[in-house]
């Protein structure tokens, strides 16, 4: 019997969390590659098994043992009439993406994600209802069905992505849904002979105290409300690809196994000893601005520390079976909430990134001893950390960027010193040090840094944008950011605001493009993918038909606005207009061989989406492009080393292929705004190429690792990963 209900545990989780990615891998390309549709996909999963643990706490108190047998298996045959999982447009997608996603995931994986999500705590009910010895700890069924979720995270990047196409994902998945039937209805016989023999469980929220109740849920709120925090920190710069979203899940699931297993593998304590070096790590690279590939290790490593920390309290507060389905029900509550707040709270009333840094500040309160009961016990712990706080904010004010200024560094490291002093020798006062790490990131936001000051914030589902004015000698700018990185800027001065500028401008690879796409004969329609502050609109020619594809609504408001930016409106193009929505699904409807230049130039902050530089984009690309066309790829990244993909998409493709690196930027070039990039361009024929084939800058696309392009179906990121940088 333990065996029978370790494998249907196990099977059940290994479901549920082989069809996360896998589902919002499907759904990925229609809604540009943002770390937001794996964001609100977990809100939606963290939701539905919300939902299931609900149903499986109403049948432990509704249904007798017959009606706990039976139900489960019902629910399930239902399910399998939803499957296998439909095939997402996107079409819909570009006015509110939020919503759709949740909608689309509702239709195509609700149901059966919620039949599978209520056989956990089922399993677990019917084991307790036995008459074995052990049935008062059925909590090690919690323990396989964890294992079966990180057994499903790792076979699904490196097994299932790069071997089984995603029209065939979803028929595999069903088949393993046919396969957990089976082992319900055995477990279900089981259960049913030993219900006969014995009392059933009763269970009831009812018997649980509010205080408990509430603890539970806001243990379960911080660590889930972290994971989306690292995951988004992780994804935003590097790529949103399933083996990047799936590494902070799995460190999540993991510290459940090793704190719910009948022997905790992980002595207790250690999680909390380490918690507060970490953050303070943290502490110090957030504020101090500092971010690497690299260091995505240090968030990790401390979100695991956090994760442990929780679950540890988790475990160690557990009740008697009679209350385990409101248990889990207090659990799944608390993903949930934490999962909306990341996902939807966030994003709509915060301008910026503060959900991550306040999870880290809970975390830190749910060190053992750290809350507080009186007012006044309060007050003791806060003295130090407000004189951290005001010591730091005299230090950063007017300062810029913390990481490039001898004052900002000082405050940086004196706070962090001192809170790091307050986590070692005030080990009995965790909640001064929770209180301290909040002042020095507080304080840290008060910095302006050295992008300037700021004219506008604003924040969607695809990301945290700002403008910001700034001064050199070159003269007065405005910038575009999003996330971390630039992404165009304008000189404000009359005689030079038509120039474009970053990594645009008329002496870099883009302006070679630009020559030679006017010199050839293809015609004057241009596509571009990608608005950012409409900078490519100053190379349009009059009577030329300029196109651009944005899916962000946020960035055709900033680049339209003359406030910030005049580009648009001083373009000379004889038609200008702008796509909103995926370039992918919407260049279905544009006609054949209309687009005489195709620039692809799209970005989530340093991350460029995936799904367009595939195989099947670019046959797309091809078969809008015109007879002696140019198809360009702004391939500039700090970390990924993507010029090999022209090599690829060359050769699939049966087209040329060039690439230049301009990292010839003086540094009076740079304070005129003139910034490295990397392109490449492809063209049917070498004599398309126009003066590029002439250039000795251009050259060549390097061979890459992979024998083929990136498909839908599959990318290699971390091939492409520049290590140490």
């Amino acid at each position: 019997m333990p065996t029978l209900f370790a494998l249907a545990a196990l099977w059940a989780a290994f479901l549920l969390f082989l069809i996360e990615p896998m589902a919002a891998r499907l759904v990925l390309p229609g809604l540009g590659g943002s770390p937001s549709v794996w964001n609100t996909c977990m809100v939606f999963y963290q939701s539905a098994l919300l939902a299931g643990y609900a149903l499986a706490h109403l049948a432990s108190v509704r249904l007798g043992p017959r009606g706990r047998a039976i139900g489960p298996i019902v629910l399930l045959g239902i399910g399998l009439a939803a499957l296998p999982l439909p095939p997402p447009t996107g079409a819909e997608a570009a006015t509110a993406p939020a919503l759709w996603l949740l909608g689309w995931l509702a239709r195509g994986v609700g149901v059966p994600f919620l039949a599978v999500a209520a056989t956990a705590p089922t399993l677990q009910l019917w084991y307790a209802g036995s008459r074995r010895p052990d049935a008062r700890d059925p909590y090690f069924l919690f323990a396989a069905g964890n294992l079966g979720s990180l057994l499903a995270l790792a076979c699904y990047p490196i097994l299932v992505e790069p071997n089984v196409p995603l029209a065939e994902q979803g028929r595999l998945w069903a088949r393993g849904y046919l396969g957990l039937g089976l082992l319900v209805l055995a477990c279900a016989g089981v259960a049913w002979r030993s219900a006969e023999r014995g009392e059933p469980v009763p269970a009831g929220v009812s018997r649980t105290a509010p205080r408990d109740w509430l603890g539970w849920l806001g243990l379960a709120f911080v660590p889930s409300s972290l994971m989306l925090g690292v995951t988004s920190y992780v994804t935003t710069d590097l790529a949103p690809v399933p083996l990047l979203w799936v590494v902070p899940l799995a460190l999540y699931l993991l510290s459940f196994v090793l704190v719910f297993a009948r022997r905790p593998l992980v002595p207790r304590g250690v999680a909390v000893r380490l918690l507060p070096f970490g953050v303070m790590l943290l502490t110090l690279l957030m504020t101090a601005g500092l971010a690497r590939p690299v260091w995505a290790l240090g968030h990790l490593a401390t979100f695991f520390l956090a994760a442990l920390v929780c679950h540890e309290v988790l475990a160690a507060r557990r009740p008697e079976p009679e209350r385990l389905t409101s248990y889990y029900l207090a659990l799944a509550l608390g993903g949930a909430l934490g999962g909306t707040f990341n996902a939807l709270v966030a994003p709509s009333i915060f301008d910026r990134i503060v959900e991550y840094p306040l999870a880290l500040v809970l975390a830190c309160l749910a060190l053992p001893g750290a809350f507080l009961r009186s007012a006044r016990d309060w007050r003791d712990a806060a003295i130090l950390p407000l004189a951290i706080f005001g010591l730091m904010a005299v230090l950063v004010r007017d300062t810029g960027s913390l990481a490039e200024t001898v004052p900002g560094m000082a405050g940086v490291v004196l706070a962090s010193g001192l809170s790091v002093y307050v986590a070692v020798t005030h080990r009995r006062r965790p909640a001064r040090f929770a209180l301290g790490v909040g002042a020095v990131l507080l304080a840290g936001g008060l910095s302006e840094g050295v992008d300037g000051r700021v004219l506008l914030r604003e924040r969607d589902f695809f990301g945290a944008i700002r403008v910001t004015e700034a001064e050199s000698d070159a003269g007065r700018f405005h910038r575009l950011f999003h996330g971390r990185t630039i992404h165009g800027q304008q000189n404000l001065a009359p005689e030079h605001r038509s120039e474009p500028l970053t990594y645009y401008h008329t002496s870099g690879p883009f302006g070679r493009i630009a020559e030679s796409f006017h010199s050839g004969k293809a015609p004057g329609r241009v596509a571009i993918v990608g608005l950012g502050t409409g900078s490519l609109a100053s190379y349009a020619r009059p009577g030329e038909s300029w196109a651009f594809f944005e899916i962000d609504p946020a960035i055709v408001a900033i680049a339209r606005d003359p406030r910030f930016f005049t580009y648009w409106r001083d373009s000379r193009a004889g038609a200008l207009g702008v796509v909103v929505g995926d370039a992918r699904v919407r260049f279905r409807s544009v006609p054949d061989g209309g687009f005489g230049l195709i620039v692809l130039d799209a970005f989530s902050s340093d991350a460029i989406p995936t799904h367009l530089l595939t195989r099947e984009a670019a046959r797309l690309y091809r078969k809008k492009l015109a007879g002696g066309g140019l198809i360009a790829l702004h391939l500039s990244n700090r970390y990924l080393d993507l010029a090999p993909v022209i090599d690829t998409l060359a050769r699939e493709t049966g087209m040329v292929g060039r690439v230049r690196l301009d990292l010839d930027t003086t540094a009076a070039e740079g304070r005129a705004g003139r910034l490295p990039s990397l392109w490449g361009v492809l063209a049917a024929e070498e004599a398309d190429l126009g003066p590029i084939a002439r250039d000795p800058r251009w050259h060549a696309p390097p061979p890459g690792p992979e024998p083929s392009a990136w498909s839908d179906d599959h990318t290699d990121v971390l091939g492409r990963l520049k290590l140490g940088r």
